[in-house]
Formats: structure tokens, sequence, C-alpha cells
């Protein structure tokens, strides 16, 4: 499996997660250097059947651990397996990694949209900003096989909430558009105003756009000025 899509991978559930030696609990030195330690290790995790230990040991396997492969490189099976075994014990992370496993094809043979769909909600209801997004983005798309504008909206305005620009820059088209909420071009322009700020260009066209065409006056634009300074992303 490409190491390249994994490293896109890792560097997604590094966006919703933070780094896994600190945000996980699990240091590379922590693990098992011998074949009998490994083994031991294997046998204790299938005892215990923790779900934070599968999820990091998938996370492993994602990355190419050298005490995990051999050759050092990405094992996208295994990697598959523990994501599995963590998500259905209900890890958010693992959810959502599952779900992009799904989706990108990685460590299956195909991919399954509507399985991966499944776990991205699962996993965004249990407050993922990532998984909030991708949720949002496939019920957004008209064209696609989940599309619904209330919970497009919803989801996104959730990832939105959490500081995500992309989710932004969306549940501002959401309100532009009517698309699961009322159409209000002040609430379009204050998230079109935050997801500039944090380099969005797409952002940054639209709150321009947005001020031309709807012909937003200069009370509209303070409102959403203020909005946007007064926002705290939710933790």
């Amino acid at each position: 499996m490409s190491g390249r899509l994994f490293s896109v991978l890792g560097l997604a559930a590094a966006l919703a997660a933070g780094p896994l030696s600190s945000a996980h609990g699990t240091e590379a030195a922590a693990l098992p250097t011998t074949e009998s330690g490994w083994k031991t290790y294997f046998k204790e995790l299938d005892r215990s059947k923790d779900a934070q230990s599968y999820f990091t040991l998938g996370s492993f396997y994602a990355a190419g651990h050298p005490q995990l492969t051999r050759s050092g490189k990405p094992d996208a099976d295994k990697a598959f397996d523990y994501y599995e075994k963590a998500a259905e014990l209900g890890h958010p992370e693992a959810q959502y990694r599952l779900g992009y496993c799904y989706e990108n094809k990685l460590g299956l043979r195909r991919a399954n949209l509507e399985l991966a769909q499944m776990w991205y909600r699962k996993a965004a209801d249990q407050e993922v900003p990532a998984a909030q997004l991708r949720v949002g983005q496939l019920f957004f798309d008209d064209k696609g096989a989940f599309y619904d504008r209330k919970l497009a909206f919803y989801y996104l305005s959730k990832a939105a909430e959490r500081g995500l620009p992309e989710a932004q820059r969306m549940a501002g088209d959401c309100h532009k558009l009517g698309w699961g909420t009322d159409r209000n071009y002040v609430k379009a322009l204050t998230w079109y105003i935050l997801a500039a700020a944090q380099e969005d260009e797409k952002a940054r066209n639209s709150r321009d756009t947005v001020i031309e065409i709807y012909h937003l006056n200069k009370d509209d634009i303070r409102a959403a000025e203020k909005a946007a300074r007064e926002f705290q992303p939710k933790l």
C-alpha cells in the first residue's frame, strides 16, 4: 500500500488528535524489543481488548514503525485490522481512521463509501472535528449518495465551531444558499471572514463576493466582523 496515502492518513488524523506520543500515551520506547516480548504483548492485548492499545498499534503499523514492520514501511492491512478492533470498541479516532480506510481503499481491495460514511458519522457524533467535516462534505455533495442539506449544515457547523477553516467556509456556503438553515448573508460573511483568516483562499473569494453580489451594507459588514472577532473555537 502506498506510503504517500498513509502519510495523508496520518496527517488527517493528526489534525484531529495531535501527535501519537503525547496525545495517546504510548511511547515507542515502551514497545517490546524481542520476539518473545511481542508474543506476550499481543497475547495480553487480545486478553484485555483495550481500545486505546488497539488504536495505537494500528497507528504504529500505519506509520511503518520499525519495531513492527521489518521493512519500515506502512502496513495497511495490519493498520486496518487494529483500527477496526478499536473502532468496534468505540474509540472515536479509530472510527475516523477506519472511515478513511474504507473511503480510500487502504487495507482493502475496494473502497466502500457507505461504510466510510457510517464510521465517519460515529466518530463525528463523538466530537472528532475532522470526521464532522468529512461527514458534512459527503452530505453536502448534491451529486453524491448521501446528499442531505440539513445534515450537511449540522455537521459542517459543528466542525466550523471547532475552528476548521474548510468547515467554516462550507458553513458560510450553507448560510449563503439557505441549505439546511435560514439564508443569512451576515452569518455567511462571518464564517468566510474566519476561514479567510486561516489562509483559506476560497473563503477569501467568497468573502468578497458575498459582499458585492448581495449588496451588504456597512452595518452588515461591521456585524460580521464583530462576530468574527468574538468567535472562540469550542474545545
